[in-house]
């Protein structure tokens, strides 16, 4: 199979050497790479739990989104046919933070 260098642009693969992972792979990456490397991981996974925390609230097994206080497992009750599993649902997931339940 004949690989076409111009499909990797800004590389430096050159359509017939080991591609640049495969490179690094056999010749360990450089200390330096490796340390921004995990700079960079650790940033990222900061970055995320800081935008989970503003999304989702955990207190042990309790959950809560959107600034709601954190809450046990709601149950959904009520009968299908009158509606009133739909009430349920609509209270439970306002409980949750997860809608406005502006129902009536």
């Amino acid at each position: 199979m004949s690989h076409n260098p111009a499909q990797y642009p800004g590389s430096i693969y050159d359509g017939s050497s080991p591609s640049r992972v495969n490179r690094d792979v056999v010749r360990g990456a450089e200390p330096e790479d490796v340390d921004q490397m995990v700079a960079e991981i650790i940033a990222t996974q900061q970055h995320l739990n800081d935008l989970i925390a503003g999304v989702i609230a955990l207190a042990g097994p309790n959950l809560g989104f959107y600034g709601a206080t954190p809450v046990t497992q709601p149950t959904v009750t009520g009968s299908r046919g009158a509606n009133a599993a739909l009430a349920s649902l609509l209270t439970e997931l306002a409980t949750l933070g997860l809608i406005v339940d502006s129902s009536s």
